[in-house]
């Protein structure tokens, strides 16, 4: 057993020092299905969303950076303007082979590259991961967002995890969850995505003298018709900087996309870049729709979903 433990704790960290939390191409693939005729399905969703922004009446007195934050807050959905997720989605490999998406997905890579044999279970379509009991009822568990494969005795608690005895552990005390295959594992993340998602995010994960961590951030709203570009500051800080579509002008679009590219790719070694390439064709598709991008200067925050109205040097 403990040969199990210690293959499955090398490989997550083995998938997770070269893939990126991210949920760039999942979005694109809900899309894909719901714009099957568009030449260009991201943009589909832009002009939805930008529908919302401009159609407000209730924020008549805002700015539309002011009222795509407010929509932020209120946390709805890019989807709500579309009726539901379609039935026929189907799951392409690639949206978790190598462990490059959501929580969902780095479970899976680890448990079926490692060999673990853990079942997957959802947690009433807030989280999801992986377990395996073994002797004494313990638990082996793949979760993304411990930072590493761990084992909980019978009784024992572990940040937001509890071994509730009989082989069962519990997440942030759920009440609700249930065991679930592959498939159904991927479906209730695109349930989530679907329900929940405000913006585009790739969340970079890195290795630190031997342990996982989570580094830069990008991030993209529609809403705001910006990325966000974050890392860690001084004095839990965060440095941001925008890239503002629409703002800038032609001459300067390549050298800006250039050093978004950089931003995007540095460091990064996945074996399958498709989420940096989804953010990469969004940025062509934002200047293609909004007009030339424009870095704004960098401000420092604390939180990091903040969108404070950028400013330029």
């Amino acid at each position: 057993m403990d040969s199990i433990i210690e293959r499955t704790e090398e490989i997550y960290l083995q998938e997770w020092s070269h893939s990126v939390y991210s949920n760039f191409a999942m979005l694109r693939h809900v899309l894909d299905h719901l714009h099957s005729e568009s030449p260009s399905p991201w943009i589909e969703l832009f002009m939805a969303n930008e529908k919302q922004i401009t159609h407000s009446k209730k924020t008549d007195t805002m700015t539309d950076w002011e009222k795509a934050s407010h929509m932020m807050k209120q946390k709805k959905s890019l989807f709500k303007v579309y009726t539901a997720l379609p039935s026929n989605i189907t799951i392409p490999e690639k949206l978790w082979k190598h462990g490059n998406g959501l929580c969902t997905s780095f479970a899976i890579a680890v448990n079926e590259i490692a060999g673990t044999e853990a079942k997957y279970i959802d947690y009433k379509r807030q989280h999801r991961a992986a377990h395996r009991t073994l002797d004494n009822d313990a638990v082996l568990v793949i979760d993304s967002g411990a930072l590493k494969a761990f084992e909980i005795a019978d009784g024992e608690t572990a940040s937001k995890w509890e071994n509730i005895g009989k082989g069962q552990v519990t997440w942030a005390q759920a009440k609700k969850y249930q065991y679930c295959d592959r498939e159904a594992a991927m479906m209730a993340c695109f349930a989530q995505l679907w329900s929940k998602a405000t913006i585009g995010i790739t969340f970079y994960r890195e290795m630190i003298n031997g342990k996982a961590e989570f580094g830069r951030m990008i991030q993209f709203s529609p809403r705001h018709k910006s990325y966000k570009l974050l890392d860690k500051g001084m004095d839990n800080l965060y440095n941001m900087q925008y890239v503002v579509f629409g703002d800038g002008n032609s001459t300067e679009t390549p050298a800006c996309y250039l050093r978004f590219l950089q931003y995007a790719m540095t460091g990064f070694e996945a074996a399958d870049r498709f989420a940096v390439a989804e953010m990469v064709d969004v940025f062509a598709t934002a200047t293609e729709l909004w007009g030339p991008p424009r870095f704004s200067k960098m401000h420092h925050v604390s939180q990091i979903h903040d969108w404070p109205t950028p400013a330029y040097l």
